[in-house]
């Protein structure tokens, strides 16, 4: 399941990006 890893991933990044 590629596809869920690359959502967490993409989303700790936004969150990150966001701060």
């Amino acid at each position: 399941m590629a596809e869920l890893d690359l959502v967490a991933l993409l989303l700790t990044a936004i969150a990150s990006g966001h701060v």
